[in-house]
């Protein structure tokens, strides 16, 4: 069985062709050229990355659990679940313990997308995208606190720069329209949600990067559904969306 350099297996986005003697050529995708395995080392190959993926998700949902927020009001003697909407997430914080901390959140939200994301990109680029749902997932499902995170907009914001820095650009935007003119950082998350959606049905054409934004996108939109409750109620004289 052939191997990538560094003893990497090859990714399982390759392209696979039947060949004679039961051989299979695989490396349409890889930069070092074509592989070939036999079938036997096939089923290897595809055993080895069903758990390098299994263990990948793993790694990423459970740092993409680690709650700044939490941590941070934890610090300063705060319970932030009692305390304002009780979300633990950038808004509420600097809601709750003032402007400077909950910026401070937010930036170690978007670094914990960001960060980890990258990082999988410069050693293992074919499971970025994968690896930055689970980010967002673990946010939104933290472990650590029972399954209930926060609304994962900064933490998703953090891996579209890493994936895709210039939709950050139309989502920052966006963000900007809804949290400063409209007054409502909820409005402005979810605007940015819905845009990442559509940019990776409309735009992209790497099907594992246009699964995750629509994969991201549709997490942070469904965190937001009371939002979305209390801005179309606001219509009718409810009070607007909190995050």
């Amino acid at each position: 069985m052939s191997w990538a350099p560094a003893g990497l297996p090859v990714p399982p986005s390759v392209l696979l062709t039947s060949g004679p003697g039961s051989v299979v050529t695989a490396g349409a995708l890889l930069p070092w050229g074509p592989v070939r395995f036999s079938t036997e080392d096939l089923v290897k190959v595809l055993l080895l990355f069903a758990v390098w993926l299994v263990v990948s998700a793993l790694l990423a949902f459970f740092i993409g659990g680690i709650n700044p927020a939490r941590l941070v009001a934890r610090a300063l003697g705060v319970d932030l679940a009692a305390e304002g909407s009780g979300n633990p997430g950038a808004t509420n914080a600097g809601r709750v313990m003032g402007p400077r901390w909950g910026v401070l959140v937010g930036v170690l939200d978007v670094a914990k997308g960001w960060l980890p994301t990258v990082l999988v990109m410069r050693y293992a680029g074919g499971l970025a995208a994968w690896v930055a749902v689970f980010l967002v997932l673990g946010h939104v499902f933290s472990p650590y606190l029972r399954g209930r995170g926060g609304k994962g907009a900064a933490t998703a914001f953090g891996t579209v720069l890493a994936l895709r820095p210039w939709w950050a650009l139309v989502l920052l935007g966006l963000f900007v329209l809804g949290a400063l003119v409209l007054r409502k950082v909820a409005v402005g998350s979810m605007l940015a949600a819905l845009a990442l959606v559509v940019l990776g049905l409309a735009r992209e054409q790497d099907g594992l990067i246009r699964f995750w934004a629509v994969a991201v996108g549709v997490i942070v939109l469904a965190r937001h559904t009371e939002n979305i409750k209390a801005l179309l109620g606001r219509f009718g004289g409810a009070a607007g969306p909190r995050s």
